[in-house]
């Protein structure tokens, strides 16, 4: 890892300029105020950037059904060919955390903030490279242009709530590229975990603790024995679970049997029937703890993303593959349980790679990006650009034999 001293010895001085014009571009929307709901601001600073370019920028009602500010926006060059095959480039807007007191920093060959709150690389970065992607998609001679477009999501933090709304079939969208994972480039997700929220609620009866004890059914110990079976079971490969929260009883007092407690968690597993089988025997062993206990159960699964996994010979693997290559990176498919927009994506039909960008740390105060991967992500998106202007031409096949489209 080289220092920004050593970087600036070791580059020449147009990369060692690119590398600063990067991190000024990340530093300018890493510090807008943007959490999840909350992406105005940070809309508008895209719209700024691009408003120079003949584009169109299209904004959907997504945030609407989450209650948030801004809904996806999707840039779409004047040229695109809505019969020829696209290929779409995503990155969210939000942050988990608020990065409007962000101090950028530059130290130790890498960026990172002043350790009073995340960095905000997730996704700022990726919106930064997507940024950029366009810069170099408009260098390009109009005749070279790939047939693509340029996504801004939002929502994506709290359950990739703007990419489940999106719709992308008006574009002709085949397949889609999303800057979004920590891992570095050269890596990418080939197969990431879906996940299922649980809840499941105890119901006993109360009774005074001391007086007629008899009468009561203990909803709290109904709960503590089926999560000890639970704690006790081994999990199968490929499969994570928390309990994230429990609640029961009145802490104001303490003469009263509770009646209720219930307990929340999620289940993630790269495949969907043991994901299924896991809540099963959850659910069961929930159930059986309450019926003997002479108490009952509710017990709700909510699905909140699906797994997918990519096959190594798929287009769009090859296609990745090959930019990264070109690139100089070396390709790495990785096992992934931390969902993005490619999940939502893939669950529509659309095959999405979720590509390393090299967001380390995301969501901690720690949260950082090496100087040499702002470099290679920039490398990255060059191939990646290259490559679709092979594969994903403007020019659709029908234009060439003077097909007119009805």
């Amino acid at each position: 890892m080289l220092g920004q001293a050593a970087l600036a010895e070791a580059l020449a001085p147009d990369r060692y300029d690119e590398l600063q014009g990067l991190i000024e571009l990340f530093s300018r929307f890493a510090t807008i105020s943007g959490v999840t709901g909350k992406e105005r601001p940070v809309a508008l600073e895209v719209k700024q950037y691009v408003k120079s370019y003949p584009l169109q920028v299209f904004e959907d009602e997504a945030g609407t059904s989450f209650g948030g500010s801004q809904g996806n926006l999707i840039l779409v060059p004047d040229q695109h060919n809505p019969d020829a095959p696209a290929l779409a480039f995503l990155a969210h807007l939000d942050t988990v955390r608020d990065t409007g007191k962000t101090h950028v920093l530059v130290k130790e060959g890498r960026i990172t903030s002043a350790g009073n709150t995340q960095l905000g690389a997730d996704n700022r970065w990726g919106l930064t490279l997507l940024l950029r992607l366009i810069d170099l998609y408009f260098e390009l001679p109009e005749e070279a242009r790939p047939n693509i477009i340029f996504v801004c999501t939002v929502g994506e933090e709290a359950g990739m709530l703007g990419a489940k709304q999106l719709d992308l079939k008006p574009w002709n969208v085949e397949m889609a590229m999303v800057l979004d994972s920590a891992l570095r480039p050269g890596a990418y997700i080939e197969s990431c975990a879906g996940m299922s929220l649980f809840e499941a609620e105890f119901t006993g009866r109360a009774a005074h603790s001391a007086v007629r004890p008899s009468d009561g059914l203990n909803a709290i110990a109904m709960a503590a024995e089926a999560l000890s079976v639970i704690f006790m079971q081994p999990l199968p490969k490929g499969v994570t679970a928390n309990v994230g929260g429990i609640s029961g009883g009145d802490l104001t007092v303490s003469n009263v049997i509770p009646a209720g407690c219930r307990f929340n968690g999620e289940v993630r597993a790269v495949k969907g029937n043991l994901l299924k089988a896991v809540l099963e025997s959850w659910e069961a062993i929930c159930r059986s703890v309450a019926e003997k206990s002479g108490g009952s159960l509710y017990f709700e699964v909510t699905p909140d993303f699906a797994p997918y996994q990519h096959e190594a010979d798929s287009p769009h693997v090859c296609f990745v593959r090959n930019a990264l290559a070109q690139a100089g990176l070396e390709a790495v498919g990785v096992t992934y349980s931390g969902g993005s927009d490619a999940n939502a994506l893939a669950e529509a039909g659309i095959p999405a790679v979720n590509l390393g960008i090299g967001a380390q740390k995301p969501h901690a105060d720690e949260e950082f990006v090496l100087l040499e991967d702002m470099l290679a992500g920039m490398d990255m998106i060059r191939a990646l650009l290259a490559q679709a202007s092979q594969r994903f031409k403007a020019q659709s096949p029908s234009s060439e034999t003077q097909h007119i489209h009805e």
